[in-house]
């Protein structure tokens, strides 16, 4: 009997390490720039980070944060996109030139072109081009990026 109980206070004791592990590893990634980063954070070569992911699954609980981080990225390109189109009433004209080549680049329109007017026409589809199940992905999308997602936190975990 005390020594089963042994056995079970162990196991107890064992995975309140490997919580820990977990926690600490996870905690360096999320505050971390790189991997290397969060390697050196937890005084660990970034080989044994990766066998730590591995064998704790780690990916399935940092795919949220890693989730959250590509919608921020999104969410800041439309801003991005936009302040590139203000740009372009810009009293410098060096700054106004910069900005319609970055937009023209960023549609495929690519200098020397002989007709531009056609280059994006064949980027851009009009309104009544558009099948109803186009329209209602484009919808979609807007509605998606008009939507705040809530912060993630360790505490949900």
């Amino acid at each position: 009997m005390v020594i089963s109980e042994g056995i079970k206070k162990d196991d107890k004791t064992l995975q309140s390490s490997q919580a820990q592990v977990v926690a600490e590893t996870v905690a360096a990634i999320v505050v971390s720039k790189t991997l290397t980063e969060a390697a050196q954070i937890l005084r660990i070569s970034r080989s044994a980070l990766y066998d730590r992911i591995n064998k704790y699954n780690l990916k399935t609980i940092l795919d949220p944060f890693i989730e959250q981080a590509f919608y921020t990225l999104k969410m800041g390109s439309v801003r991005a996109a936009e302040e590139l189109v203000q740009q372009l009433d810009n009293s410098n004209v060096h700054i106004r030139t910069e900005a319609a080549k970055e937009i023209l680049d960023r549609v495929g329109v690519r200098a020397g072109a002989t007709n531009t007017t056609t280059q994006l026409n064949n980027h851009i589809k009009q309104p009544e081009d558009l099948t109803e199940e186009e329209l209602d992905k484009i919808l979609n999308r807007a509605k998606i990026a008009t939507y705040e997602k809530p912060v993630m936190s360790l505490n949900n975990y």
